[in-house]
This record gives structure tokens, sequence and C-alpha cells, in this order.
């Protein structure tokens, strides 16, 4: 139909063509045009429709795709109403949401279509992380939350715990800044503070430094169900399990973004007519001397251009500033082992225009387990992170401090030639703050080892019986370098046509800091699961623990004539180097767990971990820490579950346990004194005596 149409329109213009060059041209574009439209009539077709429950009830913010990982979809609104345009050939729609059960939708013919989702019970049978092992979700007797991959993945951050806020019940998750590197959240539960980090079994730090596409799931603690866990407990627990390969033929994944980091809100500075004007405002509302701080004249020479206006943020600041992501992996299995292995890159810009601020950062992980014979198995998980954190020597926020309070008048540059920094009578020219090279820098980098090796043997003459063996061994490095630059900042004398220059940061200095750390971990415990007479469910758990770190660290300080950044080139008059000392603890624990439910309806719990810690005094090393849960699966009942359709999983619960914090008061039984006894009035100047020509080091009092 639509060639006849072309080959009469063509007739009846050829004439037209031949005596005009400029219609001929119009018509083809208008033929194209219209050949382009109904191309695109014809590959597309809108599809609208309403996602609800079994209840009639909406179901809010439901996935409608056209393939599993397809870019093409939308999500359903307050209404759970959707409208998505799809390719002619599309055949079917997958709807998903968390909770119900995933459908694919035949759409062939239809345009409207309308789809009530079913409640998942499978959820209910999936199993949730709890300490030293796993429970169903329908039988947990705790206040036990947890999030799979699939959602933490749907917020993007280089801060793996920014990709939490407002996935789980309870956590509290404040970022305080969005500077690059800068690792500052409030991250707690239930408002108490920071909580205990373990990851794969092991305590561990760092957790916004992980890679998130290694996450496999997060499981939080935040009633007695974490007296498991002893003295560390007092704030809650959080539960990281990392991912292993899944039995099939080696799958090769590439995941990757790029974003750009917007300002919520960015107020704008005034120019200098604007100033002028509410600066003289202020000062006419003057009880005593009302005046105008500036003059008519002074207007005049804005308007004709004798005076600056200067935009500091423009000069200073950018609109956005760029983040990404890379991700490629490798997994995959057989019955008689599986494997996962990662590499992932991070890059975080910052908003200055010498992107001064920045972060990268590199993360390896391999998971890899072996069926070793019929009843032995043994795993190893290895994760190595090295990141980098820069900025200039100058803070941010005084960066920002200062630019809130740059005047207009005030040029960049003195007589508005580079680079002479002009040199304002308040504060410093923020300008050259933020050249690294200019007025020094800060860098910070760690490197992170983690491991820990794990066998699991399961006792073939005792059924559900298990023994695990772990350890876990760490290591941290950390290199600190702080180097603040001597520079000058100008005024331009018209007089002598000479660049008068104000020095600033005097005098050029370096300081380095480097630090060590290890820790090793082991257990050894026994599980135990079992269930009589289809309907009595048990379980039971004893563990033996044994942890130890320690670390050190080493700083100096020196002065420079010749601005090269290593203390080799420094001066040896007045250089400093000094360590804070070893630190070094270690704990032991006997825990217990025993379990039981009935039918899936009556539910109790008991714990208790004997802890003993290095941090405190003889006598006094050791505490108890016990935990009673209770649950009634009330929707298990026939009066609901025969009448209630939509309550499957109703519980009543209470829950009591004792937990403890061995960091508040560490070491605090210990009488002593410090040596040597450092910062002096908090310069970099440790505290002493000479003796004739040698410079002893002070013994000060403890927390002097």
């Amino acid at each position: 139909m639509k060639i006849h149409l072309l080959k009469k329109l063509r007739k009846r213009t050829s004439s037209l063509f031949s005596k005009n060059s400029g219609i001929r041209i119009f018509v083809t574009l208008m033929l194209c045009f219209g050949s382009i439209l109904c191309g695109y009539a014809q590959t597309t077709k809108k599809i609208t429709g309403k996602v609800s429950d079994e209840t009639n009830e909406a179901v809010i913010g439901a996935s409608v795709t056209i393939g599993k990982g397809s870019a093409i979809g939308t999500t359903t609104n307050v209404n759970g109403e959707f409208s998505l345009d799809v390719p002619a050939n599309t055949t079917h729609l997958l709807i998903s949401s968390i909770g119900y059960e995933p459908q694919t939708v035949n759409i062939q013919n239809k345009t409207v279509i309308n789809v009530v989702m079913l409640e998942s019970l499978q959820l209910l049978d999936e199993v949730v992380v709890v300490g030293y092992g796993t429970q169903k979700k329908a039988t947990l007797t705790g206040s036990v939350v947890a999030v799979n991959n699939e959602q933490i993945m749907t917020t993007k951050s280089g801060n793996m715990q920014n990709m939490l806020t407002g996935k789980l019940p309870g956590l509290r998750v404040i970022q305080k800044t969005s500077e690059p590197g800068q690792f500052t959240n409030q991250f707690d539960i239930r408002g108490l503070g920071n909580p205990l980090l373990v990851v794969d079994g092991v305590p561990r730090g760092d957790m916004p430094r992980m890679d998130p596409n290694d996450i496999e799931s997060v499981s939080i603690l935040k009633d007695a169900s974490a007296a498991i866990y002893g003295m560390r407990a007092a704030n809650g627990v959080v539960l990281i399990t990392t991912k292993k390969g899944e039995k099939g033929k080696a799958q090769i994944e590439y995941s990757g973004y790029y974003g750009i980091q917007s300002p919520a809100e960015m107020l704008q500075p005034l120019g200098s007519w604007d100033r002028a004007i509410l600066y003289n405002e202020t000062t006419m509302r003057n009880t005593s001397t009302p005046t105008k701080e500036y003059s008519p004249e002074y207007f005049e020479k804005l308007k004709r251009g004798e005076l600056p206006s200067t935009d500091w943020y423009d000069a200073i600041l950018r609109n956005n500033a760029p983040q990404q992501q890379q991700n490629i992996g490798i997994s995959g299995g057989t019955d008689k082992s599986d494997y996962y292995v990662n590499f992932g890159y991070t890059d975080q810009g910052s908003f200055f225009k010498t992107n001064s601020a920045n972060y990268n950062r590199y993360n390896l992980r391999t998971n890899l387990n072996a069926q070793i014979t019929k009843d032995l198995k043994a795993g190893i998980r290895l994760n190595m992170m090295t990141d980098e954190t820069n900025r200039q020597n100058m803070s941010s926020w005084e960066i920002f401090k200062m630019l809130w309070r740059s005047r207009p008048t005030d040029p960049l540059y003195a007589n508005n030639t580079e680079p002479y920094f002009y040199h304002p009578d308040i504060e410093f020219n923020p300008l050259a703050s933020i050249y690294p090279d200019v007025s020094g820098y800060v860098s910070d980098k760690k490197n992170i080892f983690q491991s820990n090796m794990q066998l699991d043997y399961t006792v073939p003459f005792i059924k559900g019986l298990t023994a695990t063996a772990m350890f876990s061994y760490d290591k941290t490095y950390n290199d600190n370098a702080n180097y603040k630059k001597e520079y000058a900042e100008y005024r331009y004398n018209s007089a002598t046509e000479a660049y008068e220059a104000t020095l600033r940061q005097s005098k050029t200095n370096l300081s380095r800091v480097y630090s060590t750390s290890y820790s090793t971990l082991w257990n050894a415990r026994l599980n135990y699961q079992n269930t009589f007479s289809n309907i009595h469910n048990v379980s039971a758990l004893v563990l033996y623990e044994e942890s130890y770190n320690q670390g050190y660290d080493f700083s100096a300080f020196r002065y420079f004539d010749i601005p090269i950044p290593y203390l080799f080139a420094g001066n040896t008059e007045n250089q400093v180097a000094n360590g804070s000392g070893l630190n070094e603890n270690a704990s032991r624990a006997l825990a217990g767990r025993f379990n039981y439910d009935y039918k899936g309806k009556y539910m109790a719990e008991f714990s208790f971990r004997y802890d003993g810690s290095s941090r405190f005094p003889k006598g006094a090393q050791w505490g108890f820490f016990p935990s009673a849960l209770l649950a009634y699966r009330i929707s298990e009942e026939s009066f609901i579950k025969d009448n209630v359709s939509f309550l499957n999983n109703l519980k009543i619960r209470g829950t009591w346990g004792k937990v403890g914090d061995d960091d508040a008061s560490r070491f605090q039984f210990i009488e002593g004194y410090d040596y040597p006894q450092n910062y002096h009035n908090k310069q970099n100047v440790p505290r002493g005596y000479v003796f004739g020509n040698t410079f002893v080091n002070a013994l000060g009092f403890r927390n002097a």
C-alpha cells in the first residue's frame, strides 16, 4: 500500500521537480519524513494496563519488561497502572515484584492488560543468614531482616553503605558528605552505635569499600538474636555473605555504569551590583549612624565595567561530577566444585574544576569450594582491595567557607593576569587552594588482604551432624601523605608595575604516616539439624572461637627548602619521627544455640556466649551473654489459614538477651605513663628537654 502511494506521488510531482529544484528537495524530505513515521508506527505499539494482587489492591513499583535483563521496561505507579511502548513483534511481557511470583503475560493482539499477582510462598522457604548459620524465614524467632544482591544493586554508589539506604527496616544510613573517598556515614541499627560487621563469618570493617557485585545477601540482627556474638553485639550485627559459583557452564559477566552526580541545591552568589545594593540596605538600618557604604559613583563604575564582578562559584565549581563502576567476573561449577572470580574498578570525581578531590578503587575476589571426599568439603575465600583518596591540601569544607566569604569585587588574579592569584583582604584565595601543584595535596592509600579457609565434614554415622573448622587471616596497610606547599598571593602595584607577593602556608612541609595491622580468627563448631516424626524440627550449635589482632604505625615530618614532596629531600633540622606504639588485643569465646519448632507453628531458641577479652583486667575479662527467643506463628492456625488468605506468616514473638560492648572502655584499668609524650599545645612538636646538646623525650601522665 505504501509502495503504490509513493509511485503515484512520484508521477504527480515529476513535472514540478523538473521546473523547480527547491520544491523537489522539499517534497523529497517530506516523503522521507513520512516514510520514517510510517515505519515507526509499524515497529512499535503501546501497551497499557494495571497490576493488582489477589485482594484487588494495586501493586506499586512492579517491574514490567519485555524480558529478563531487557532495557525496555517501566514500573507501575501508585495506582498499579503502567504504559509501555514495545516493539511490534513483542509477544510477551514479564511482570515481577518483590514478594510475588513473576508472571509472563501474552500480549499478542492486545493493547490493554490487567494482571493479578500471586504472593510468593517460596519466600517462606528461603533461608536467612543468622549468627553462625542459616534459618528459614518462616521459622525465624528473632528480629532478622535481609536483602539480596538484586535489591542492593537497584541503587548505584561508590559507598556500599549508601546502597542499603531504605532497604532494611531498622537500619539507618546518614551520609555526612559526598566528598570522594570520605567514608564518614552514620551507620547504625535502631539509632545505636556502630554495629558489628561480619563478612563470611569473620568480624571485619571496611564495608564501604566492598564491591557490591560480590555480595550475595546482607542480614541484620536487631534484637536478642545478636547475643550469639556476645561482648561485641551491643549495637546489633550486620552479616554479609559473598557470592559463590553455581553448577553449570562457566559464565562470564560484565556490568558497568557511568553516572553523573549533581548537587541537590547550589545557592547562586550575588554579583557586585546586587551585593552593593543589599549591603547599602544593611548599613542604612544602623540605628545610630545610618549610612550607605557604596556611593552612586561606585555604581557608575560598576556600570562602566571599571570594577570586577567575579563569579567565584563558576571559577571553582563545575555543575556535575562523574562516577563509574566496572566489573567483570567468571563463575561456574560442577557436582564436585564451584568457583566465583570477580574484578571491579570504581572511580569518583569531585565538583572542583581541577578534580583535585577524587577516589579510585580496585577489588578482586575469589571464592572457591570443592568436595574433597564424599563427606568432606573445603572452601577458600580471598579478597583484595586497594584504593586511593586524593584531595587538595586544604579541606573541602574550608574551601567552601572561603568561597561563601569571597567578594565579587575581588578578581581571581592580580591585574587579571595568570598565574598571580589575587590576595584578598580576608581568608585565602580559594582558587589557588584547588590546585594541588600550587598549594599541596593529601593522599591516603589503603591496601587490604582478607582470607578465610573452611572445612565442613558431614559425620556419616549421625544423621544431621556436621563439623566445621574455619581460619581467617587479614592484613591491612595504610600509607598517608600530607604535603602542604608554600605559595604566594599577589597585589598589583600600578605605580611600580610590580606584583607584590604575600606568602601562604609557610613553610613547605610534608607529613607521612604508615600503619599496618593484621588479625587472625579461628573457630571450630558442631552443627546438628534433624526432624523427628515430620513435626519436631531441632537444630543445635556448639562453637569455640579465638581471635587476635595487632597493629602499629610510624610517622615522620620534615620542612622543605626545595619543594620535592619526598621525605629524603627535606631538612633534617626540626624533623620529627614517632609512632603511637603497639595496639594488641585478643579474645576467646564458647558459644551455643538450640532451636526447636513444632510444625512450624511454635518456635523457641536459646543461645549463650561465654566471652573473654584482653581489654579488661584479670578477674573481669569474662562475661556471660544468654538469650531466649519465643515465637508463635498464628497464621498457621486453621481459623486464620482457612479464612484469611492474605496472611501467610503472621507471628507473635518475644525475645530477651544480654549483649556487651568491649570497645567502650577498653584498657581503662591500666595505670601508667605515655612515652614519648607528643604534640605539645596541638603542635607537631614532642615534649621533652635538652640536656647539653641532646634532646630527651618527656615521660608524661596517661591522657595528659
